[in-house]
């Protein structure tokens, strides 16, 4: 039996699920306004309409695919900057910096995943660490804030985690792509002694958010709801990770422009952020400035 995972407002409490568990679920991180504004530009992408003549970096299907496939589309900024407003607002290196205790977070890359409604296998996400396509790019304290942006239910094939499977390491067992999700693969993913599988389901309403650990496993089922499962994959690192020699295809390959990937975060010269309230965003982008909606 798969549990809800406990949904936190509060920055203690979803702290110490993010240490104890290896991932927690945050209620809100965007606005009702601010989430509407997301998908139009989502929805864009996924139909191939793009703001620029630069096409993302790696998208699994092709405008108007009607398979019921996942759609996973690779740094969707590129085509449509305007997501900017999303990828890098303010709330997202607030909730990023006290879940870690960072000084420094940046979003190094973002994945715009779109599950199609009707139930289809090949929507599924299988049992995978971050940190099997990460590891020679990204090293050190990296982790993924998973942005919800319609409603997850449990119909609609919401993330699931393994619990306490950040304190497994690098296991170098897993696929994202595999629409296996029996525990542990039906033991192909190997587990320490004295450990076992549990999972809990994360649903947050619209706006809301998972963070998970570069190790915690973790996988989708089907969308057997009547609504695309919508949501962004920011993937964030801190001033304790460092640079590999290259990054994959599907990846940026220049960290240093803030309009790929921008910088959320930067108290080095200030004090903690607060437990609630705003906080003045540190980028802005550009083109956001000129008024797109």
């Amino acid at each position: 039996m798969v549990s809800v995972a406990d949904v936190r407002t509060d920055r203690p409490a979803a702290r110490a699920d993010y240490a104890e568990k290896g991932f927690c679920a945050i209620d809100s991180v965007l606005s009702t306004e601010e989430v509407h504004k997301a998908v139009r530009r989502v929805e864009a992408v996924v139909d191939g309409e793009y703001e620029t003549s630069e096409p993302p970096k790696m998208r699994t299907t092709p405008p108007g695919d009607t398979s019921g496939a996942l759609v996973k589309i690779d740094q969707p900024h590129y085509s449509n900057p305007s997501l900017l407003e999303a990828i890098a607002h303010p709330a997202v290196g607030e909730w990023a910096a006290a879940l870690t205790g960072a000084s420094f977070v940046q979003v190094w890359a973002v994945n715009l995943l779109y599950k199609p409604p009707g139930g289809a296998p090949r929507s599924n996400v299988g049992w995978h660490q971050d940190d099997g396509y990460w590891n020679e790019w990204i090293r050190g304290d990296a982790f993924t804030m998973w942005l919800a942006l319609s409603d997850v239910t449990e119909s609609c094939g919401p993330l699931r985690f393994v619990v306490r499977s950040h304190t497994w390491g690098a296991v170098g067992a897993g696929d994202f792509f595999s629409d296996d999700l029996t525990p542990a693969q039906g033991g192909v993913i190997p587990m320490p002694d004295k450990e076992d599988w549990r999972e809990e389901m994360v649903l947050v309403r619209a706006g809301g958010a998972s963070v998970h650990t570069r190790f915690t496993f973790h996988g989708s089922g089907p969308n057997s709801s009547l609504e695309p499962r919508i949501g962004l994959a920011l993937h964030l690192r801190t001033e304790n990770s460092a640079i590999g020699p290259a990054p994959p295809p599907e990846y940026p390959d220049v960290l240093d422009d803030p309009e790929r990937c921008p910088i959320v975060y930067d108290g080095r010269n200030a004090t903690p952020p607060p437990e609630s309230g705003p906080r003045r965003s540190l980028f802005r982008s550009r083109r956001s400035a000129k008024g797109r909606s």
